[in-house]
């Protein structure tokens, strides 16, 4: 590939050593962030920019300051996207091969029960959707914010919303797709079961009996004894050993069909909920942050009075995405706290828990920031005036002699301008000399006044 140029700080950081005039570096300065181009394209953009009289003079130190490899450019320009494609291939092709897999955890794999394609479709999708969400939240909310960033943090919270809503019911859908998630479900301690709530259990002699007390505080809707069982979120309950052995037989079963695979389960201990219940939360949560996201977007240096900066902006849209994030916890929550007594309240609970979730939070930490004891704040170790003094002492010389320079450089300059008439090298470097020497002045002046405060406060 052929030579290209582009300026960069580095670039402008070498001319300024070369003792390129400072005039000049300002003017390159506005070619920064343009993309690598051609030599004679290169050189055309330096003639309208600094005028064809420095582009001939400085020419061949800009060139050879500013050329890049095309081959390197293309690494640079390509090689993330390149690299990210092949890992999501990769990725794709292993969880491909994994689902097609014929796992059985009692030893035995009738063909019959292998998954589906569309299951090993949607598998797929969400095994790699979940880590591309993950980086690239990395990538866009840690740090610095610039005005593309921005936007690429509002597109991922609207991705995210979408993904949210999506992945309250989809996964779900798969469920029959997976013979052998049943045998996986009953030995996690969490799961999704085809189940309800053992309220029976032996006496001593061997006697099954009812536990009324038991029955009075747990959710009626999900109780064995009153339901016909349901999906339900299982959070360490147990399965009984006799329900276990029921799922293992009908994997075993070559005639048994895909949806009769999922046995009614009695669950016993841990926590239970309505599958049904955890979607509506999510669903809640979801509309709740579209609604957000918008708002936040539009506040974003306004003008206005509620107007937000941009690394505020980044701070609200995080805790949106950890709202919806908690909806399942906080709708769990709730559920048991408020143990609703028909469909039609735990279904408004169920939405309600999710789109409050923002406010739930808030308050949270509105708690925990009452009851967080008072930092414990140090007595500022105390400045030694002495030192001040002679820093100042310093400064104030080193003042004087920059004064001086100064004043000899003025008439220097002057004396050369009534030699020369028209401008030249000379003329140009007295002038950028001229200009470091202010520039040096003013940090020290800068740096007495600050000495002078520190003084004050002693």
């Amino acid at each position: 590939m052929s030579s290209r140029f582009k300026l960069t700080e580095q670039s402008l950081e070498k001319l300024k050593e070369q003792k390129v005039p400072d005039e000049i570096l300002n003017k390159l300065r506005t070619l920064l962030g343009q993309s690598s181009i051609d030599e004679e394209k290169f050189v055309e953009i330096l003639k309208l920019t600094i005028g064809d009289g420095d582009t001939e003079l400085y020419k061949s130190l800009i060139l050879s300051n500013s050329q890049t490899n095309g081959f390197w450019e293309f690494i640079k320009k390509w090689g993330g996207p390149v690299a990210v494609a092949i890992i999501l291939l990769i990725l794709i092709w292993i969880l491909w091969e994994f689902s097609g897999k014929k796992l059985d955890l009692s030893k035995q794999s009738p063909e019959e029960h292998q998954i589906t394609i569309p299951g090993r479709i949607i598998f797929v999708l969400i095994g790699m959707i979940i880590p591309v969400f993950v980086v690239w939240f990395l990538f866009l909310f840690t740090g610095r914010i610039t005005p593309q960033r921005m936007y690429q943090m509002v597109l991922f919270c609207y991705l995210f919303t979408i993904i949210s809503l999506l992945g309250s019911v989809l996964p779900f859908i798969i469920f029959p797709s997976i013979p052998i998630l049943p045998q996986l479900m009953i030995k996690s301690p969490i799961g999704i079961l085809n189940g309800c709530i053992e309220d029976k259990q032996p006496n001593n002699e061997g006697q099954v009996k009812q536990v009324e007390t038991a029955n009075q505080r747990l959710p009626q809707e999900l109780i064995c004894s009153k339901s016909n069982g349901q999906w339900v979120v299982n959070i360490g309950g147990t399965i009984s050993s006799e329900d276990k052995q029921k799922v293992f037989e009908s994997f075993e079963n070559k005639d048994q069909k895909l949806r009769d695979l999922w046995p009614l389960l009695r669950i016993q201990g841990g926590l239970v909920v309505p599958l049904y219940f955890i979607v509506l939360s999510l669903m809640g949560a979801a509309v709740s942050m579209t609604r957000r996201v918008p708002e936040y977007q539009g506040r974003i240096r306004n003008g206005e009075d509620d107007e937000i900066t941009e690394w505020k902006a980044r701070e609200m849209l995080v805790f949106q995405i950890m709202q919806v994030v908690s909806a399942p916890l906080i709708a769990v929550t709730a559920y048991y706290l408020i143990d609703p007594s028909s469909r039609t309240t735990t279904v408004i609970l169920g939405f309600s828990s999710g789109f409050a979730s923002e406010t739930i939070l808030l308050l949270i930490r509105s708690l925990v920031n009452k009851i967080r004891p008072e930092s414990i704040s140090l007595p500022k170790p105390k400045k030694n005036k002495d030192a001040l003094v002679n820093q100042m002492k310093g400064k104030e010389k080193t003042k004087a002699e920059l004064s001086e320079v100064g004043e000899k450089l003025s008439a220097e300059l002057e004396e050369l301008k009534k030699q020369i008439p028209e401008p030249g090298d000379k003329i140009k470097a007295k002038e950028a000399e001229l200009e470091k020497n202010k520039r040096e002045f003013d940090e020290i002046q800068k740096e007495i006044e600050n000495l002078t405060n520190q003084l004050l406060e002693t």
